[in-house]
């Protein structure tokens, strides 16, 4: 394994936990929006 193949497992990586984050958060706040109604 190259380096650069390191690093484009490493981004993928990030970015799946920070898309997973985002779509928990939005999900969430949209419960809680709805709740508050």
């Amino acid at each position: 394994m190259t380096i650069f193949e390191g690093f484009g497992v490493l981004l993928m990586f990030l970015f799946g936990i920070y898309v997973g984050q985002a779509l928990r958060f939005r999900r969430e706040d949209k419960l809680r929006r709805e709740r508050g109604k």
